[in-house]
């Protein structure tokens, strides 16, 4: 794995960087994103807030961080997972000590009809690998839209909503 890199800021600009989900099963959700949409894992961090929590074998001092989350005591798994050559990813966050009800709202709940778009190559070839690997809930059926795009709207595991889109051929 190389570790992700943001993309540089000089010149230009504000950018798309990532989109972040906090999740309660990083291991099925690791094979969701991996199996059946066919990202790259590139990182995988053990994140504490030494002010608050003691330090162990493989974890990453990240000081400040209880600051920047609003969560006391922290200790969070990141992994962040993109498509070759891509630029921005998905980062997928864990809480392993903190219940849903401990991690604040602006982390934790959708407001309103959250959802991450994806672009995909082969639609069909998706769809397969969702029906075999299982676990994911179909929204509706495949469609064509505009310009003969093609749609899919599923949640996957943990029932964040993904829409999926192939371009016109």
């Amino acid at each position: 794995m190389t570790g992700f890199q943001a993309p540089p800021v000089a010149d230009r600009g504000t950018r798309f960087w990532h989109v972040c989900i906090v999740v309660r099963d990083m291991d099925v959700m690791h094979g969701f994103y991996t199996d059946v949409l066919g990202l790259t894992q590139s990182t995988d961090l053990h994140l504490v807030d030494p002010e608050t929590v003691a330090m162990a074998n493989g974890m990453l001092a990240l000081p400040g961080f209880d600051r920047l989350t609003g969560i006391k005591g922290t200790n969070v798994r990141v992994r962040h997972y993109s498509a070759p050559g891509a630029e921005n990813c998905l980062e997928v966050l864990y809480f392993p000590d903190h219940t849903a009800e401990s991690v604040p709202q602006a982390l934790n709940q959708p407001l309103g009809w959250n959802h991450m778009g994806l672009e995909v190559a082969d639609l069909d070839a998706v769809i397969d690998r969702i029906n075999r690997h299982g676990g994911v809930t179909l929204m509706g059926e495949p469609s064509v839209l505009l310009g003969g795009h093609r749609y899919l709207l599923l949640k996957d595991p943990e029932g964040n909503v993904i829409e999926l889109y192939q371009p016109a051929a």
